[in-house]
């Protein structure tokens, strides 16, 4: 058991030791990592619109949507698809890379080590490279499979119960709306744990690949055999930071930048140091 408070003041003092390089670097793989989302949340909203497709063709939906023509609506759909694309390409070979620099980068200034700028190159030095984009496309992989075995099971399931609603046991429109919203509210839900649960087991791959120099299923593996026992304590540890969280948002990002980004980076490379440590002693003490 990893005490929290320990953790996350040494922390603080060795991120406040070396401040001004570690908010650099930190808001530099920040925009580097961090500009994924935005072709995430683009995709997102365009496969939103491309699920009122079904209504378009039906004519049923809002007036606006029954102007589109079918050929804008499969547009909309393929823009939205590849956008999806784009943005797990950049994922691939981009911010998945430089989320291992960053896991490294945080590990030295865990340890009392100045972080260099030559670390924002970390993942492209030695022949490191092939190494993290297997690792972390696994890594992303396996968090997507965690969500998706659960979603789509979950949503046809909320369909079937829905048109037989309406077709099969004649159920008034607010009912079957109801089934709709209740049936996609669970489905969010249980998704959302799943993914919760794999990616939490799955959230030391890039400190692995960083520090242990493992790839691919290897680095899979071993995060989760570091996390067993431990998925429940670093979720914790993520929600101790809500607070960060919502200042980074009500301030447009600049408490994100200059404290609570690189704060929460060196605190979780710190806890990867620290469930490493222990594992390590444990052994010893079985010697």
């Amino acid at each position: 058991m990893i005490n929290r408070a320990t953790l996350k003041e040494r922390a603080k003092s060795m991120f406040q030791g070396f401040y001004w390089p570690c908010v650099a670097l930190f808001a530099i793989f920040g925009a580097i990592t961090g500009t994924v989302s935005a072709g995430f949340s683009f995709s997102g909203s365009s496969a939103s619109n491309a699920g009122n497709l079904g209504n378009i063709f039906k004519g049923t939906g809002s007036s606006a949507a029954q102007s589109i023509s079918p050929a804008v609506a499969l547009v909309i759909a393929g823009v939205g698809a590849l956008a999806s694309v784009i943005g797990i390409l950049y994922y691939i070979f981009v911010a998945g890379p430089f989320s291992v620099s960053a896991a490294k980068t945080g590990l030295n200034v865990y340890d009392g080590h100045r972080p260099l700028f030559r670390d924002i190159v970390y993942c492209f030095r030695d022949g490191r490279y092939k190494n993290c984009v297997g690792g972390m496309a696994l890594y992303m992989l396996f968090s997507m499979l965690a969500c998706l075995v659960v979603l789509i099971p979950l949503m046809a399931i909320t369909i079937v119960l829905g048109v037989m609603g309406a077709e099969v046991w004649e159920l008034s429109e607010g009912a079957t709306v109801a089934i709709f919203v209740i049936g996609s509210v669970l489905t969010c839900v249980c998704a959302s744990v799943s993914a919760i649960i794999v990616g939490t087991g799955l959230s030391q791959t890039p400190y692995v690949i960083a520090d242990e120099g493992l790839s691919g299923m290897a680095a899979i593996r071993r995060s989760w055999e570091i996390m067993r026992g431990h998925k429940w304590e670093r979720f914790v540890l993520e929600l101790s930071f809500i607070g960060w969280g919502l200042l980074t948002a009500v301030t447009w990002g600049i408490v994100g930048i200059f404290f609570a980004g690189p704060y929460m980076n060196v605190t979780y490379a710190g806890y990867y140091r620290e469930l490493t440590s222990c594992e390590k002693f444990d052994e010893a003490q079985i010697v």
